[in-house]
């Protein structure tokens, strides 16, 4: 997974924690809370670390092939802290998924609140079945350029891109398994 794809990833682990503990955030009146450091949890421990890794390694492919850091002649010396920073900006993507849904839940009611994770998951598959050889190619610009470069399955990037999509799945389930709280005694959301 490339920038793009792990930054809608990640606004979606967001939103979809904020959907699942809705129940937790309603009843409570919450802004963050456990719903919210679970998400965090998953950007900082796994996606946040595999995106640094991806964009260490393989610059080119995580940037999708339509941008070559590699040549930056400066690209060398600030790649450590660059990496940093991709994780910074995930906790933000993160951020902001949660928060715009969190949004949507006061405002709305809970099935249309779970739009803004509908639309970066349709973003995220329209990216993939477009960009299709920007996504599961990897290499480095001229690899990619002259259809030289390795298919992501049975590479190692393969692997780690699954990691970011299963721990986010996984907190997601998690919140929606334990921070669901009964609101049948409370008013509907247009009724408050």
């Amino acid at each position: 997974m490339g920038f793009f794809l792990m930054t809608l990833w990640h606004v979606m682990v967001g939103g979809m924690c904020a959907y699942q503990g809705r129940g937790r955030l309603e009843a409570r009146d919450e802004v963050l809370g456990p719903p919210y450091l679970l998400a965090q949890a998953a950007t900082t421990l796994v996606g946040g670390p595999v995106a640094a890794w991806f964009f260490h390694f393989y610059p080119s492919w995580f940037f999708h092939y339509l941008l070559d850091p590699t040549d930056s002649a400066t690209f060398e010396t600030y790649r450590f802290p660059l990496s940093a920073l991709t994780l910074l900006f995930l906790v933000g993507a993160t951020s902001l998924g949660f928060m715009a849904v969190r949004r949507a839940i006061v405002k709305m009611h809970p099935p249309y609140s779970a739009f803004p994770v509908a639309a970066a998951g349709l973003l995220f598959l329209l990216f993939t079945g477009i960009g299709y050889a920007r996504v599961f190619f990897v290499g480095d610009a001229e690899q990619f350029l002259t259809a030289s470069a390795r298919p992501i399955f049975g590479h190692m990037a393969g692997v780690l891109s699954l990691l970011p999509l299963a721990s986010g799945a996984l907190v997601a389930l998690v919140c929606g398994k334990y921070f669901k709280e009964d609101l049948s005694s409370r008013p509907p959301v247009a009724a408050r």
